[in-house]
This record gives C-alpha cells, sequence and structure tokens, in this order.
C-alpha cells in the first residue's frame, strides 16, 4: 500500500502547486514574481521539512508508517486553509482590488505557503524510513520515493491542465485533502478498505456544501468593497465585473481592464493616436477593447475598417452579457470586425496594412504584458503599418513630476520604439504616450494646431479632447519637461522578447512607490555588472567546500570534503532545475501569453521527466563520474533552450508551442531526476542506514529556491535569456571542478560520513 500512497504524494503537492500559482497570479495582479515566491516559499518550506524531519530521525526514529500517515493528515488539512488564506492575503492587509499590491503582500504570501510546504517536507524523510522498513535499503528506498513523487507530480500536472476553466479550487483542496486522509487511514487501519469507505461518504457533503460554500464566501470577501457580479476563468487568467455604486468594472487577474469612469482615460487613448494620422482609414485596436473604446474610435469619420483583436475569448462572451446594449449596437456597425486571436500572431499573418495600431493594454509589468512593448514586437507592427502608419503606446506618466525611476522606465520604452520608427513623438500627462512611424519628417506631430484642425474636420464630439485642452496638455514646457526626463543614453536598455528589462524597470517603480528602502534595494540590483554576478556565482559553488579546511584531522577533513562537494552539486544542479523551469514558463509566456492555463501542463511535464531521470539515476553502476558529466551536459542544455525559443518566436504554428515546451520541460526534468539519484549513491556510499539522506534532498531543495527567485525577479528581466543561462553555465562548470577535484584526490568509492 505504500507504493500507491507515494505516487499520491507527488500528485497532491503538485495539485497544490499549481492552483496555488493560479491564485497568487490573480492576488498580484497576473505578475510572474509571485510565481518565484510560490517556488521559493515552496522549496524552501519543503527543504525545511525535510531537514528537521531528518535531524529528528538521526535522533529517534518512530515508525515510519504513523510518521508519514501523520504527515499526510497534516498536509491533507491545510491545502484547503492556505488556498483561502491565499485568496484572502489582499483583504487581510486592507489593500483595495485595482491598487498595486505592495511588498507586505509578497512577504504574507511567502508565510501562508510555509505551513503547508513544510509538512509535505516531511514526506520524503517519512517514506522513505517507511519503504526502508518494507522493503528496501536506505539509498534505493530514497531513490523510489524520489521517482514516485516525480512520477506522480505529473500526473498532478497533466490533471491540473485538463480540469475544466470554471472549476472552482477550494472544492478541490476540500477533496484532495479527504484523499489525504484516506491515505493516511489505509497506512495504519487494519481493514484498509474502511478509510475509503468513509471519505466516500462524506465527500459528496464536504465538497459540494462546505466546498462551495467556502468558494462563494472567500470569492466575496475578496472583493471587499464591491458587488460581484459575475466571475470566470479562461486560459488567460480569471475575469470578474464588479458593481460600485452603480457602475460595472472589469479586472482581468485583479488589473481594471475598464470601468464608466475611465471615459477620459479612453478618449484620450483613443482619439490622439487617430488624430495623429490625416486620414485613417484602416485602423487596428489591440486589447482595450471596451464597447466605450471602440465606439469612441468609430466617431472618426475617416475610419473605413476598425479590426479589434482580443485573446481572450471569455473576455468577449462577458462583454456580450453584461454589456449587451453596447455590445449590439457596435456589431450593427459593418466597419467593425472583431478578431479571437494572438495579437503578435495575426499581424504576421494578416497579409494586411493598417494606418494606424493602437496597443491599448496594460503596462509591462508583467512578462505577459512585457511581449508588446518589445523591439521584436514593434518591427513586426512597422512591417504591417502602411508607408504613413503610425503605431501608439499608452504608458503610465505623471501630471507634473516624473521620478527618476519612472523617467528610466520611459527611457526604455522611448529607445526601444526609436530603434524601429525613424519618427517618434511622446504626449505629456497622467498616461504618456508614444507615436512611432516610419513615415516622412511629421508623420507623427506634437503641434496642437494640427490635432485641433483635425478634430474640427472630423466633427468630434469629446469631452477631453477639445479645442482647449489639447494645447494644455501639448504646452513646450511640458513638452520639454517629458523630453529631458526620459531623454535616451547609451546606457538605456532596449527591452526584447528574451531580454524583458522593462519588466524589471517597471518593478522598480513598483518598489519606490513603497518606500525609499525599497527604491534603493531594487535600483542597485539593477546597476550590478554581469561580471560581478558570474563572480558570486563561482563563489557560491565554491567557498562550501572550504568550510571542511578547518578540521585538522585529515581522516575528518577528507570526509567532510566529499561530502560537502556532492551537495554542492546537488545544490547547484537544484537551483539550475528550478532557474530552467522558470526560464521555461516565462519564455512560454513570452512567446505565446497564456501560461495560466499551460502551467500545470508544462510543470507536470517537467516531473514525468524527473522520474523518467530518477529512474535512470537509480541503474547507474559509476554514479560519481555520471554527476559531473550531467553537469555540462546541462550547459550545453541551456544553449539548446534558448535556440528553442528563436525557433518557437518565429513559428506560425498552433501545435508548436504545446509540443517544443512540453518536451523541453520533459526532458530538463530528466535531467535533473538523473542527476539527482547519481549524487545520492554518491553521496550515501560507505553510510549506515537513512541518515541524513533528507539533508541531501533539503540541499536540492533550498538550492531549488534560490534559482527560483534568482531567475524570476532579477538575472532574467536584467541579463535576458542568454545573460541568465550564462550564469548557470558557471554555477555548474565551477560544482562539476570542485566534485572532480574532490573525489578525484579522495577516491571514488566512499568513506564513512558523518
Amino acid at each position: 500500500m505504500i507504493l500507491p500512497v507515494l505516487a499520491w504524494i507527488g500528485l497532491f503537492s503538485m495539485l497544490a502547486q499549481v492552483l496555488l500559482m493560479r491564485e497568487l497570479l490573480v492576488t498580484f495582479e497576473g505578475n510572474e514574481l509571485s510565481l518565484g515566491i510560490v517556488l521559493a516559499a515552496w522549496l524552501i518550506g519543503t527543504g525545511s521539512g525535510s531537514g528537521l524531519s531528518t535531524l529528528l530521525l538521526s535522533r529517534r526514529k518512530p515508525e515510519g508508517r504513523r510518521l508519514l500517515a501523520g504527515s499526510l493528515v497534516v498536509a491533507g488539512l491545510a491545502f484547503p486553509l492556505t488556498l483561502a488564506a491565499a485568496r484572502m492575503i489582499r483583504p487581510l492587509l486592507q489593500e483595495t482590488r485595482g491598487e498595486l499590491a505592495g511588498p507586505d503582500s509578497l512577504l504574507y504570501a511567502f508565510l501562508v505557503l510555509l505551513p503547508l510546504c513544510f509538512s509535505l517536507g516531511t514526506l520524503f524523510p517519512a517514506g522513505t524510513l517507511a519503504l526502508s522498513e518494507a522493503r528496501f535499503d536506505a539509498t534505493r528506498a530514497a531513490g523510489r520515493v524520489y521517482l514516485l513523487e516525480a512520477l506522480g507530480a505529473g500526473a498532478g500536472g497533466i490533471l491540473a491542465a485538463v480540469l475544466p476553466n470554471a472549476t472552482p479550487p477550494l472544492p478541490i483542496g476540500i477533496l484532495a485533502g479527504l484523499v489525504n486522509l484516506m491515505a493516511a487511514g489505509s497506512l495504519l487501519a487494519r481493514r484498509r478498505w474502511l478509510p475509503a469507505l468513509v471519505c466516500v461518504g462524506v465527500a459528496p457533503f464536504l465538497v459540494v456544501s462546505v466546498g462551495s460554500w467556502a468558494e462563494r464566501a472567500t470569492l466575496g470577501s475578496a472583493w471587499k468593497g464591491y458587488d460581484l457580479v459575475d466571475s470566470s476563468s479562461s486560459p488567460y487568467g480569471k475575469l470578474a465585473v464588479v458593481e460600485s455604486e452603480g457602475e460595472r468594472v472589469v479586472f482581468h487577474n485583479g488589473v481594471v481592464l475598464f470601468g464608466a469612469s475611465d471615459e477620459q482615460a479612453i478618449e484620450e487613448s483613443i482619439h490622439y493616436p487617430l488624430l495623429e494620422h490625416p486620414a485613417p482609414r484602416q485602423v487596428l485596436l489591440i486589447g482595450g477593447g471596451s464597447p466605450s473604446a471602440l465606439a469612441t474610435a468609430l466617431k472618426h469619420s475617416p475610419v473605413e475598417h476598425l479590426d479589434y483583436v482580443e485573446a481572450d475569448p471569455a473576455l468577449l462572451d462577458l462583454f456580450k452579457r453584461h454589456f449587451r446594449a453596447e455590445w449590439e449596437k457596435l456589431a450593427s456597425d459593418s466597419r467593425l470586425q472583431i478578431h479571437q486571436s494572438d495579437a503578435r500572431r495575426f499581424i504576421r499573418g494578416a497579409g494586411r496594412r493598417w494606418d494606424v495600431i493602437i496597443v491599448g493594454l496594460p503596462p509591462p509589468r508583467t512578462i505577459l504584458m512585457n511581449r508588446y512593448y518589445t523591439y521584436e514586437f514593434l518591427t513586426e507592427v512597422r512591417a504591417a503599418l502602411s508607408p504613413s502608419g503610425i503605431v501608439a503606446l499608452q504608458l503610465p506618466g505623471s501630471a507634473n513630476y516624473i521620478s527618476d525611476e519612472l523617467g528610466r522606465f520611459l527611457a526604455c520604452i522611448r529607445k526601444t520604439v526609436s530603434l524601429a520608427f525613424p519618427h517618434i513623438v511622446a504626449l505629456p500627462g497622467p498616461t504618456v504616450q508614444f507615436f512611432g512611424s516610419a513615415g516622412g519628417p511629421g508623420s507623427v506631430t506634437r503641434d496642437p494646431v494640427v490635432l485641433m484642425d483635425r478634430v474640427r474636420a472630423r466633427r468630434l464630439e469629446s469631452l477631453y479632447v477639445r479645442d482647449f485642452l489639447i494645447p494644455f496638455r501639448l504646452s513646450a514646457d511640458r513638452v520639454s519637461d517629458l523630453d529631458k526626463q526620459t531623454q535616451v543614453s547609451n546606457d538605456t536598455p532596449v527591452n526584447r522578447d528574451f531580454a524583458p528589462v522593462a519588466y524589471y524597470l517597471d518593478f522598480i517603480v513598483w518598489g519606490s512607490i513603497f518606500g525609499e528602502g525599497y527604491r534603493r534595494l531594487f535600483g542597485s540590483f539593477a546597476r550590478v555588472p554581469y561580471w560581478i554576478v558570474c563572480l558570486l556565482a563561482g563563489i557560491f559553488a565554491t567557498v562550501p567546500v572550504l568550510f571542511a579546511m578547518v578540521f585538522r584531522d585529515r581522516r575528518k577533513r577528507n570526509r567532510l570534503a566529499r561530502s560537502i562537494s556532492v551537495q554542492v552539486s546537488v545544490g547547484a544542479m537544484g537551483l539550475t532545475m528550478l532557474g530552467l523551469q522558470v526560464i521555461l514558463l516565462l519564455g512560454f509566456q513570452a512567446s505565446y501569453g497564456f501560461l495560466y492555463q499551460q502551467l500545470a501542463l508544462l510543470i507536470g511535464a517537467f516531473m514525468f521527466g524527473m522520474s523518467f531521470g530518477a529512474r535512470l539515476g537509480l541503474r547507474v553502476q559509476r554514479a560519481s563520474l555520471v554527476v559531473p558529466r550531467l553537469q555540462i551536459l546541462v550547459c550545453v542544455w541551456l544553449a539548446v533552450v534558448y535556440l528553442s525559443f528563436s525557433l518557437a518566436a518565429k513559428s506560425e504554428s498552433v501545435v508548436l508551442p504545446y509540443l517544443l515546451f512540453t518536451v523541453l520541460s520533459l526532458l530538463t526534468g530528466m535531467v535533473g531526476g538523473w542527476h539527482f539519484c547519481a549524487a545520492l549513491d554518491t553521496w550515501a556510499r560507505g553510510r549506515d542506514g537513512a541518515s541524513g539522506l533528507g539533508w541531501v534532498y533539503a540541499i536540492d531543495l533550498v538550492g531549488s529556491a534560490v534559482g527560483a527567485v534568482a531567475v524570476a525577479a532579477y538575472l532574467l528581466p536584467v541579463f535576458g535569456y542568454a545573460g541568465t543561462a550564462g550564469v548557470l553555465v558557471v554555477v555548474n562548470l565551477v560544482a562539476a571542478a570542485v566534485f572532480c577535484g574532490v573525489l578525484g584526490t579522495l577516491g571514488t568509492e566512499g568513506t564513512e560520513g558523518t
């Protein structure tokens, strides 16, 4: 009965991880940094649980089945409670939906996850002890537990991927918790069918009644201050329609898409781009297509055809349900054509040209949004514009003063646009608008007289784009101040698909809002030279072994050096594996833009790969030779992954994103699982029993946590995918060299361990 329970542990862990990741993506407004926070909390918590359990087991050895059953009970009870707590982070910190989540929210999320993760961490040493008591020696038992958990986790990822979008998470959490209790009971009960019978009896009541009530209650509390009218999920995230003081507001992943009070923002975002062109006959609007925005664009008399591209079909359905009158009026206008497609794929495959392309999307606060503000995207836009065509971008600004952090962010966008378009102007205001054109001089303008003449010629009726407001917005001093504050220099970075620096610069702006300390911290990281980062990576893989040199006793020194070199190798590979997992997740987001749904599939493929690799690792004969070779192999694999991104970005295939990234995740996980079991065998030679095996697992998890945070929050946005791969190569080459040096000196066979 132990083997199926171990596989269930992996499935349960993966299901919990995916559901919590999705929940926190909404809590943090779709910002993929939350993925790094979840992974870090997950890995630190499980590593702590594994390490502490190993320490306790070295002093006292309880019955393995009882320890495993107790851990299952705690994890089963903690999972639904953690889901509910994750949803309640913003209300408990009195943060209103639509406002930026502060750093306190990230810390709270980290703390909320720790108890569940700690209980999950105890399952590995408990499972190893239980399995070693039943049928295997300690090292083989640890490898089997690792294999079965990885296999179950792969199945959990697939299960989470195929669950319908509308499936509420809390009932799933309660059901998974019940299965945990059933598994615990089956380990202890003499009549093993009895726990299953009890759980089947109470499951319908708990899942349907309690689960549905908890889902409604937590959703209502999460939207405190609003009346929740509708909530739905799609491949792109969670949508919500709320009502406040008679006004309906639409949210996507916690970010306001539009509301009736946004009339000024809507008018300015549509009118100014169309006024820039003397005769905008063919117009493309990317996102931001509220009924009001579409109606505003159709007010311009020259417009003969308006294409609106929206990637999320659920959002279009939401418009039709909750803005029926406006939608029916728009549908009767033959000039409007709506396309449900990824905007970048649509532009490349449309085979036509537009006079004006308006990017009506939120700023690049996430990797998903960043892909619409990159040099690669703008070159695609340029190819789709008529000879005098114009592209329009809108970004957060300030009515009077632009901070240094915001200025650097806007300068990055300005430089990126200027590389794709020879002519560019920026309009000042609370929203800064950039207009780029490949036409001749004067194809874009900030002359208020020209714009006012076009307003009159088109007989536009507008509250916020009028004769007396245009000269005020475009006054000489305001225009001059904006140009100075967003001045481009040689050091100004360029925003790219696989070097999303604007994402990080916006993160610095976010930090500066919440205090001087955050501004300095995030800003200082951005200024660290790349060579110093690589040097620190090498030190990370070298210094731990030097601690062994403090011992005078040669036998003890050699024994410790061997032990540490293996653990450094495990930590380095753990760091690389999670770093690669984050790279694959964010690379998928940058290439295709619907990570919310595919998150489970990609992580599931990674875990299946780990189970296959673990199977190979258990069959290795000379493990000490395999460990460094796999670390060299992963350096080559990093280059393969990077080249695959270039292939994915240029492909028009619908199937390729699923196939390519799934295979990459599978093979990446295979290398990690193979290395872990080979390293476990090398470390355990000459040791007695299961003592200390959980420490190796804990080191793997701690290294993985460092990789998750470092890559998601720093390396990837600042240095890009190529720079991040370079840092990971340094870590692995140095760790492999240290491993070979130590074991080559001491011999490949084990000495007695500590």
